[in-house]
């Protein structure tokens, strides 16, 4: 079963790594990995972005916002783990 976290418990200083990109693009793991999901969190911030957190077995954990102002709209991705664009 996944827990559920609370937007106050994310652990934003673990996410040393960041990247934005926008709705045309996508990321992958530099090192794919097999594991399964063991915490979560989703709903959107106090300016109406919306934002997905996730925590994996082996420790990885990532941390997505969708901006929707802008153009185009953004994606901000905060990981601790290295991501690479998607061809």
């Amino acid at each position: 079963m996944t827990m559920k976290i609370t937007f106050s418990k994310i652990p934003f200083d673990e996410l040393t790594k960041e990247y934005m990109f926008n709705q045309r693009m996508s990321f992958s793991p530099v090192i794919p990995f097999n594991s399964s999901i063991v915490a979560q969190s989703g709903g959107q911030d106090k300016f109406g972005n919306t934002y997905i957190y996730q925590e994996w077995a082996n420790g990885n954990k990532l941390y997505l916002l969708r901006h929707v102002t802008g153009n185009p709209p953004m994606n901000h991705v905060k990981a601790n783990y290295d991501l690479k664009p998607d061809k």
